[in-house]
């Protein structure tokens, strides 16, 4: 997967994340909560991988 695709999904789903919040706030509901989780969590994968990347290619 490209750097660049990756950077963007790292701030794609801890924007998601905060929607989600946001929603179980108002709403009590936990599914919201979970997925507000779920979201970052698959937020900070990505971040990571970009890093990772970002990394490599400084130490070349």
């Amino acid at each position: 997967m490209a750097t660049n695709k990756r950077w963007s999904l790292a701030f794609e789903y801890p924007a998601n994340s905060a929607t989600a919040c946001t929603l179980g706030a108002v709403s009590g509901d936990q599914a919201c909560f979970d997925l507000m989780a779920s979201e970052v969590e698959i937020g900070l994968k990505y971040l990571k991988a970009a890093n990772k990347r970002l990394d490599g290619v400084l130490a070349q």
